[in-house]
């Protein structure tokens, strides 16, 4: 694969990381610096804001969380009420009409599947529920 679409697939899997962001618990050890901490899609995220204005990173926190528990209901295949496991549900039906959110991360998965050449495969579904069984077996 080309360096330059591994540095661009690169790239985009950390902003995604990063995005997951996090429970309301600020530290100030650095004037202006505002972290938060928050379970998220199962794993812990942290959420750092620089600003003198507490109250407004405290608020901008909360929006992030708000949008984080959004997507996850969207996106989760381990809730059984998510946007996306009621989809997989109808997927022998025809066609299906999606929230924005979840169009636009498929539209972003196709983008990543082109750019790493199939390296970034979002199709692995049949495969995670293989490897979920056999880890409980």
């Amino acid at each position: 694969m080309p360096a330059r679409r591994l540095d661009t697939l690169l790239v985009l899997a950390l902003g995604c990381l990063a995005v997951v962001a996090s429970s309301a618990v600020a530290t100030d050890r650095v004037p202006g610096r505002h972290e938060y901490r928050q379970l998220v899609m199962g794993v812990e995220a942290r959420l750092v804001l620089c600003g003198e204005d507490g109250e407004a990173a405290r608020r901008a926190a909360a929006e992030v969380f708000d949008r984080l528990e959004e997507i996850e209901q969207v996106l989760s295949d381990y809730r059984v009420d998510s946007e996306v496991t009621l989809l997989a549900a109808r997927s022998d039906h025809g066609p299906v009409e999606v929230s924005e959110t979840l169009f636009n991360l498929l539209l972003l998965c196709d983008t990543w599947w082109h750019l790493s050449d199939g390296a970034f495969d979002p199709t692995v579904g049949p495969l995670v529920d293989l490897w979920r069984r056999a880890r409980l077996d």
